[in-house]
């Protein structure tokens, strides 16, 4: 950071009266998370040498971040929880269980140590229920009388330790993953107080949680952001709506209607397979899945692929419904799909992509071969195929190289 020591008395980061210094483990999960996007930038632009650099970048920095501070890195194993930073002189500060620097670790994947993850939300769920907090304080222990300004003590006082809203998502991404039951506990409490006072405050107290300060951040909203991202799974991309849902047993049922690009979209969530329908068109798979609607049907990205691997349309856009049945990315695997449509003599078309060029696939149709296909250049096989009853019709892709 731009200070290297916390005796400069300025902050470095959102947390602005916080005299984080020099090595800064909230600005360096952020920066993993950036970088992590970049690499997927330079793969849209069709750069790999680019997204290789930035790929070896964040590796080297996230190997960093997960050294034990005695070793240069931000864990403490003592504690059990990152620390918040390093000083030039390579004292350690903020060793007092700061939620945005372990929450954004968690949630910006720099932590991937499901043991460590464990650690920090089982810790961080056992100090609000000793408190009975209904929202996550800012840090659960104090800061250093040298670490802060004086305006933040005696502790829990303002950014030491009371409750600010605008991490709310973060925190419910890290959880959504490994409990959504207590994620979910936080956006009814988040609810709640909004049915009572309209969260209209700066912050809330830690010993009263009373709203306090006059000037409304939008980012009290963050919890219902967290809820439609995280556990509704709902994440819009440039080119698809991608779906990964942390549903509890209460939420299973959930159907929702959400608007991506002028194209309006039904969401079904359950907790064995979701339903995405654009149009006339709904594909059902287990997530996380994406679809992107097209003029006359659907295109479908497997697991979080940024790249479609079927495209399947009718003329005119007519009714049609496919249940993915098995699909993995592996090339030689089967690929097998149900398709419900109208019982007419009207040929739904498929492309089918990302496949090994010049391969022989056998087309079953509800079990019977109907053709060999031959992958082409770029990798795809088009086929159309007329459903004439009201039954539903199940295709599967078999590879040759399954013979071999």
């Amino acid at each position: 950071m731009m200070t290297d020591s916390c005796g400069q008395h300025r902050g470095s980061d959102w947390i602005d009266i916080i005299w984080a210094a020099h090595e800064n483990a909230f600005v360096n999960a952020k920066f993993y998370y950036a970088l992590e996007h970049w690499v997927a930038s330079e793969e849209a632009l069709n750069d790999p040498a680019g997204a290789a650099t930035y790929r070896e970048f964040a590796a080297r920095l996230k190997t960093t971040f997960n050294l034990p501070i005695a070793d240069g890195g931000f864990w403490d194993p003592t504690n059990q929880w990152y620390v918040y930073w390093r000083d030039q002189d390579g004292s350690i500060h903020g060793n007092n269980l700061v939620t945005p620097v372990n929450f954004a670790a968690i949630a910006y994947g720099i932590c991937d140590d499901a043991g460590r993850r464990k650690a920090i939300l089982d810790r961080m769920e056992t100090e609000m229920q000793k408190e009975q907090l209904f929202s996550w304080p800012l840090c659960f222990f104090t800061f250093q009388p040298a670490e802060g300004a004086k305006s933040n003590f005696p502790f829990p006082r303002y950014e030491n330790g009371d409750l600010f809203l605008s991490w709310n998502e973060l925190a419910i991404r890290a959880y959504a993953a490994d409990d959504p039951a207590i994620a979910l506990k936080y956006v009814k409490n988040i609810l709640a107080r909004y049915a009572a006072d309209g969260l209209s405050f700066q912050r809330y107290l830690r010993q009263t949680q009373q709203g306090s300060g006059n000037d409304i951040l939008a980012g009290n909203c963050m919890a219902v952001v967290g809820l439609y991202r995280d556990i509704y799974g709902i994440q819009p991309k440039p080119d698809r709506l991608y779906l990964e849902p942390h549903l509890t047993d209460e939420l299973n049922g959930t159907k929702l209607r959400y608007e991506l690009r002028g194209q309006p979209y039904l969401i079904d969530l359950n907790t064995q397979s979701c339903a995405i329908t654009a149009g006339n068109c709904t594909l059902r798979d287990s997530p996380p899945f994406s679809i992107n609607a097209t003029a006359k049907g659907l295109e479908y990205y497997r697991g979080g692929d940024a790249d479609w691997s079927m495209s399947a349309s009718r003329p005119d856009g007519q009714p049609l419904t496919l249940q993915i049945e098995n699909w993995t990315g592996a090339p030689a695997a089967a690929r097998r799909w149900t398709e419900i449509s109208e019982p007419d003599k009207t040929k739904t078309r498929y492309i089918i992509k990302n496949l090994p060029s010049g391969t022989t696939y056998e087309l079953k149709i509800n079990g019977q071969t109907r053709e060999s296909l031959k992958v082409d250049k770029a990798g795809q096989i088009r086929f159309t195929c007329p459903h004439d009853d009201s039954t539903p019709q199940t295709y599967e892709l078999v590879s040759s190289l399954n013979n071999k």
